[in-house]
């Protein structure tokens, strides 16, 4: 058992304006509305209208009023009072986990049936935030020329870089890519072995990102200065939302095509040991989309269904056993899909469900880079992906108290099967080395399970200027399984002691005996099992007082509780 008890962060920082909102799956809108002479105008009615019907509020005795729990998307907004023409904005863009500030409204004493339109752009600079990084939406993204996996996406935003774990694990502000935290619609789909995206293996790193590309709808990206709701990174963020359905039918065919006819001609290298080149890739990568109103203003659908073929053509060194085949291709095939339920119970009340998951398989044949310098013994099949679920409750239960709460389930593995079990051996007696025999180290199961449990709730309150109080509890049961195996027969080592996999031998020469064989690895213990319980505690004000500052002090505590040990006998080899 290892006990860690992190306490993280107090944190006193100053911006002008009004604060970022810190919904994890939404965003918000706030206001100040006045009349003629800049005189606060309370009990004003405001409508804020987007594809999925209209929400009213109305204004304080500072005439201010405040939306949260907002689908991100484009947004109109229309204030009445009695007396007063009508004042209405477009064209609002609402992102993820920011809050637009309509600043002042100003109404004017006219005509009921008059309507004042205000014209209006998003600033370009939010002078309000603490947080370093960037968010991405996917109509923008669809016009840019950046791969199809979300994480390719990533590299956009400035303070982000390769890393030495794959091209889906960037670093974030210079930690290494396996330090960030990804969590989509609340879930956190951080692989709970070894951290990094999705599913990731020590051999293959992150094969499955979690979500589709075309179920999002906005990706925010912090690299640095999150808010102290954040924690298990000391990387970056990576917090998605994804797409909802509207009042409107809205859907999409689509297909990319990435045929080997078209590439340049890949540059072959030659190396002693030999080296296995790439010839050509063929990726296809199509689907659909399809959100829907299952009841107008109340339930909303939205699905998509994305399969992906890849196909990656690779030659043996000349000389090698494999050489004479020509080339080989190692194939693998992605179910990813996705879908969401949004039900407005009230203007107040809302459930969202969403499901998404990337289940996908490697045929048998060189699914490692290196199998060709082999021979066909080496090859092996994978399966891998996850699945993900998650039930969130957005609640408004008065002017001044906003509930959040959600439970979600995680699951994502990798498993490979090698082509023949039979010890590995390299012959080190020649040059190139000669390998053969079996496929040596793999992991047989490497699963990962994560029940989350969150609660988050926000009060609004008065005292020395405007305070907006988020706190909130986070608990995670997290089982972790991985079964390191190697292929061949076990045996009994010189002490007495019987091994629980198979063997890499390597063939060294010998002045003696000529070459002598040598157990270059073995284990005693192919697996582990390992159970942790992680608690986290935040709180975090935004204290806003007057109309230039505004502070933000936060506090989180951390608990993590670890237990590991060997699985049973019978699924230790």
């Amino acid at each position: 058992m290892r006990n860690r008890v992190v306490l993280l962060v107090v944190l006193f920082l100053v911006g002008s304006g009004l604060a970022m909102a810190q919904e994890t799956t939404s965003g918000s809108l706030t206001g100040l509305v006045v009349d003629t002479q800049g005189t606060a105008v309370p009990g004003a009615q405001v409508t804020v209208t987007s594809g999925q019907g209209s929400k009213t509020f109305t204004t304080d005795n500072n005439g201010r009023f405040f939306a949260p729990f907002l689908t991100p998307g484009v947004y109109s907004v229309k204030v009445e009072l009695a007396g007063f023409s009508t004042v209405e904005q477009k064209n609002i863009d609402v992102r993820l986990g920011q809050r637009y500030d309509l600043k002042s409204l100003v109404l004017k004493v006219g005509q009921v049936t008059e309507t004042i339109e205000v014209m209006a752009e998003s600033p370009l600079i939010n002078m309000s935030s603490t947080t370093v990084g960037g968010t991405l939406d996917s109509d923008t993204l669809r016009k840019l020329p950046v791969g199809r996996n979300f994480t390719d996406t990533l590299y956009l935003v400035p303070g982000v870089s390769t890393s030495g774990v794959g091209q889906a694990n960037p670093s974030m502000s210079g930690a290494s890519g396996l330090e960030n935290n990804y969590v989509v619609d609340g879930v956190n789909i951080t692989n709970s072995g070894y951290g990094g995206v999705g599913s990731y293996s020590i051999v293959f790193g992150s094969l499955g990102s979690g979500v589709t590309t075309d179920f999002i709808k906005e990706t925010q990206v912090k690299t640095a200065g999150f808010e102290a709701e954040y924690g298990q990174a000391t990387g970056g963020v990576v917090n998605v939302v994804t797409q909802s359905g509207t009042n409107a039918f809205h859907g999409s065919v689509f297909g990319y095509f990435r045929p080997s006819a078209i590439e340049a001609s890949w540059k072959q290298l030659e190396t002693p040991n030999g080296t296995v080149n790439t010839t050509g890739i063929d990726n296809y990568d199509f689907g659909l989309n399809l959100g829907a109103p299952l009841i107008k203003d109340k339930l909303f659908f939205f699905g998509a269904f994305n399969p992906q073929y890849q196909t990656r053509t690779f030659v043996a060194p000349a000389g090698f056993p494999l050489a004479s085949l020509g080339g080989i291709d190692r194939k693998r095939h992605i179910m990813s899909y996705a879908g969401k339920l949004t039900w407005q119970v009230n203007p107040n009340h809302r459930f969202d469900v969403s499901a998404f998951g990337d289940p996908a398989k490697g045929d048998m044949g060189p699914q490692r880079f290196g199998s060709l310098i082999a021979d066909a013994n080496s090859f092996s099949s994978i399966t891998y992906g996850g699945h993900n679920q998650v039930v969130k409750y957005d609640g408004i239960l008065s002017r001044n108290w906003l509930l959040e709460a959600s439970y979600a389930h995680a699951k994502n593995k990798i498993t490979e099967t090698p082509a023949a079990d039979t010890w590995a051996v390299r012959d080190r007696t020649v040059t190139p080395n000669v390998i053969s025999g079996g496929l040596g180290f793999y992991e047989k199961g490497n699963d990962g399970t994560n029940n989350q449990y969150q609660f988050k709730s926000t009060n609004i309150f008065q005292g020395a200027g405007n305070h907006q109080l988020r706190y909130g509890v986070q608990y995670e049961d997290i089982n972790y399984s991985n079964i390191n195996q190697r292929t061949g027969p076990t045996f009994t080592a010189p002490d007495g002691a019987p091994t629980a996999t198979g063997a890499s031998i390597s063939i060294l020469p010998d002045p003696v005996f000529g070459q002598i064989y040598r157990v270059t690895r073995a284990n005693l213990n192919a697996g582990r099992n390992t159970t942790q319980k992680y608690l986290s505690f935040f709180a975090q004000d935004t204290w806003q007082m007057g109309s230039k500052l505004t502070v933000r002090p936060g506090i989180r505590y951390e608990q993590q509780q670890l237990n590991g040990s060997p699985p049973p006998p019978d699924k230790r080899r």
